[in-house]
């Protein structure tokens, strides 16, 4: 048997004593730079090259950070292109880069969803240069926002790959959609602050960012809902689960005080799928919601101002009332993109040029207000096809995830369902095409599915069998 050594030191040992001379030895170097003038740009260096760091080994953080950044619209290097955003996906592309090479492939193009995008993408350019060769040229330059559309187009593009390749575990789940939460919470907070202070207010809005238009609000309040109701309803107990009950409160306050009509058809619509959700639920717990969701809509009837009430109940455009001019607007505005897509048929009029044509033909600068009508007209039929099809194969491949789901999941995926469904009904009141919300819940919709793999795989597949729908390839574990 080999004797040990007396001068041999246990690894336990030396770890420690190597780790404590190393900090000794750098606190020593770092003395005489930060007794200088302009240690606090050493500090500061220092700092942002260890949060780069963290943030390139934990990317899913770089990926929220954007959407952080997107949600309250900061900017605070003050250039437009070197914004936050765009610093973190310069970030996100060393481990993408490296991600790609090990992986010797991008898995990603094999999702179905990603390939619809690329192919608006692909009608999107085409319809971009049929434009500058049949359109004519805006009278303002001010007016023509097609490459801001292209620039939108491109970098949430970007950023669903970024969510696909990085936000893959159920705690990156569940993360992404309470960070989403909590920032709707402060901006409804933001929102209802000069009412709880008893000051007067039309519509409820936010100060900054995706809140600041009252309707948006209104919809990433009833997400925010839609969130919390499904986790209360479906996920395992927690501690904290009670103290959200307040929160399903606040949030329809805070819709109806947005005054908004495409809001008030959300939370109605939220209703009646949280029901419909409960057929499998005893009588007694059925019950409960029941009358848990009428004591809420009651409260927010005494509570929400009669004037907002008014105008979020309306949508007789004939009626002398506020708002009804907004209404209006919207159903002419409705009549001029029809007339514009009869007239261009194949590829529309192309991105970014419905505002201007529409006051030079129609004398309202107003965009569409509606996604469906937008796609119609800057890319035509196909455009209009496709960016449906999108929509379909995510609500199919939830409804297959869900089935398989584990039990901490199944809220997850009933979630995301239920809100994608809201969101298409959003995107009929207002030009949300290009907003990230589409674009995470379709990566988190992919994530679930591939989390659901391997229940989905153990299943017994019926007679005759059907080839997989889905056949989106599971990318390696490691990130």
């Amino acid at each position: 048997m080999a004797t040990r050594s007396l001068f041999s030191v246990s690894p336990a040992v030396t770890h420690p004593v190597l780790t404590a001379a190393a900090a000794v030895t750098c606190t020593l170097a770092l003395i005489p730079l930060l007794a200088s003038g302009k240690a606090w740009i050493l500090l500061a260096s220092l700092g942002v090259a260890l949060a780069a760091l963290y943030l390139v080994c934990r990317p899913h953080w770089a990926v929220l950070g954007i959407l952080v950044f997107w949600f309250f619209d900061i900017n605070l290097t003050g250039a437009k292109y070197v914004s936050v955003p765009y610093l973190l996906a310069a970030l996100l592309m060393i481990p993408l880069t490296v991600t790609v090479l090990r992986d010797r492939g991008i898995w990603v193009l094999r999702v179905p969803q990603l390939k619809l995008f690329l192919g608006l993408s692909l009608v999107f350019l085409a319809a971009l240069a049929w434009s500058y060769l049949t359109q004519p040229a805006a009278p303002i330059a001010a007016v023509d926002e097609t490459w801001r559309q292209v620039r939108l187009f491109v970098t949430r593009l970007g950023f669903l790959i970024f969510v696909l390749y990085f936000v893959r575990t159920p705690r990156q789940v569940t993360q992404t959609l309470f960070l989403l939460v909590l920032m709707i919470l402060v901006s409804a907070g933001d929102a209802l602050h000069p009412f709880l202070k008893g000051a007067a207010m039309d519509r409820a809005h936010g100060s900054m960012g995706l809140a600041e238009n009252s309707n948006r609000l209104a919809f990433v309040a009833v997400f925010a809902a839609s969130v919390i109701w499904f986790f209360r309803a479906y996920a395992p107990p927690r501690w904290w689960k009670p103290l959200t009950a307040p929160l399903l409160l606040v949030l329809p306050v805070t819709v109806l005080m947005t005054a908004s009509r495409n809001g008030l058809l959300q939370l109605v619509l939220l209703g009646a799928l949280a029901l419909k959700e409960q057929k499998h639920w005893s009588p007694s717990r059925r019950m409960y919601s029941f009358l848990f969701l009428v004591a809420v809509g009651l409260v927010a009837l005494v509570v929400v101002p009669s004037a907002n009430l008014l105008r979020a109940t309306t949508f007789d455009p004939t009626v002398v009332r506020p708002g009804q001019e907004s209404l209006r607007n919207r159903f002419t505005t409705v009549v001029a993109a029809l007339d514009m897509a009869a007239r261009n048929p194949v590829l529309g009029v192309g991105p970014g040029n419905f505002r201007w044509r529409h006051q030079a033909e129609w004398g309202n600068d107003r965009e569409t207000h509606n996604s469906y009508l937008w796609a119609l007209t800057a890319g035509g039929p196909l455009f209009l096809l496709l960016y449906l099809l999108i929509f379909h194969r995510t609500y199919l491949m939830l409804r297959a995830a869900e089935g398989a789901s584990p039990p901490h999941l199944v809220w997850v995926a009933k979630t995301l369902r239920v809100n994608l469904i809201l969101f298409m009904l959003f995107s009929a009141f207002a030009d949300f095409w290009l907003s990230e919300f589409l674009h995470f819940i379709v990566g988190l919709t992919v994530a679930l599915y591939n989390l659901t793999a391997g229940a989905r795989a153990a299943r017994p597949v019926p007679a005759p069998a059907r080839p997989a729908a889905w056949p989106v390839a599971t990318p390696s574990p490691a990130a």
